[in-house]
């Protein structure tokens, strides 16, 4: 007699819930690759930006010592120095490989908040002398937000009439409960806003370009162009005044750049600045070319 006996439902169940669980396991790996192959992207970018215009590089900070109150310019003599931070504000990514965006090397966490703080990187020997910003300029930086701040990744101060004015910075609110934006500062105006809500378990690649010539001013997010305002105003004359990474400097007198003041919260890594402004094909050029090499090495 044949034997017609078919599964039964407990069976069928167990099946089931065996297929869910290998579905969500998949899911969460290609979701860790999918991040993965992001960053990798985006670090291709931003080292291809640096090859591309580092002649025109006044500064690179890789923020790798993972040690020590200095932070070197890997670029030439504009070293940084930690300002009310403490040996456990950098984050090695031997300890965790999220700390960096490449998961080498190290970064630095800053303690914004949305009232402000006083943590940052002075470089003073950026001054008139030795690196004006004149007609354009490109910043470059890798981000992690701490979920709950208002503050600046980079800020460099001038000085009109006896009044401090923010020359040129780049200005984040991410507080609670707002609409959560950055944007980039040129003499005193901080009206050129991009909405983007900076990610907390993730890296974020941000690039601001300003071209006086051409009256531009431009957002990238990790290789993407997401903002461009026509803007008639000039980056003013530099002063003596240095810069301030992670926060921006004192406001008042005598203006110190040794004193931060409205810090960023939360990871910063592989700040650069150029006295050179990309323009969007040539932005679309180069992070094109970086995904080209980066997916030739799988």
């Amino acid at each position: 007699m044949k034997n017609n006996k078919g599964f039964t439902l407990i069976e069928l169940l167990m099946v089931c819930s065996i297929i869910s669980l290998l579905a969500s396991i998949i899911l969460v790996s290609l979701g860790d690759t999918r991040k993965s192959a992001i960053n990798a992207k985006s670090l291709q970018f931003d080292a291809t930006i640096y090859h591309a215009i580092g002649y025109e590089c006044i500064g690179a900070w890789s923020f790798n010592e993972g040690a020590g109150n200095i932070a070197k310019d890997i670029n030439g003599s504009n070293n940084g120095i930690l300002r009310n931070m403490e040996s456990t504000d950098w984050q090695l990514a031997s300890s965790d490989s999220d700390n960096t965006p490449s998961g080498k090397g190290s970064s630095l966490l800053l303690d914004g908040g949305p009232s402000g703080s006083n943590e940052g990187i002075s470089v003073n020997t950026i001054n008139k002398s030795s690196a004006a910003l004149d007609s354009e300029v490109t910043v470059s930086f890798w981000a992690k937000s701490n979920g709950n701040f208002r503050g600046y990744a980079l800020a460099k101060p001038t000085e009109a009439e006896g009044v401090y004015v923010l020359c040129y910075g780049i200005w984040f609110d991410q507080r609670t409960g707002v609409s959560a934006y950055f944007s980039t500062v040129i003499n005193g105006n901080s009206s050129y806003k991009t909405y983007y809500i900076l990610p907390t378990d993730s890296w974020t690649h941000v690039v601001s370009t300003f071209n006086d010539t051409t009256d531009t001013l431009k957002h990238y997010i990790n290789g993407v162009e997401v903002s461009s305002w026509t803007v008639t105003l000039s980056i003013p004359s530099n002063t003596a005044y240095g810069l301030m990474i992670g926060a921006r400097c004192s406001n008042s007198p005598p203006y110190s750049c040794n004193t931060p003041y409205w810090s960023f919260g939360g990871f910063l890594d592989e700040v650069k600045l150029y006295k050179e402004s990309l323009s969007s094909s040539d932005v679309l050029r180069l992070y094109a070319e970086g995904i080209q090499r980066h997916l030739a090495k799988q």
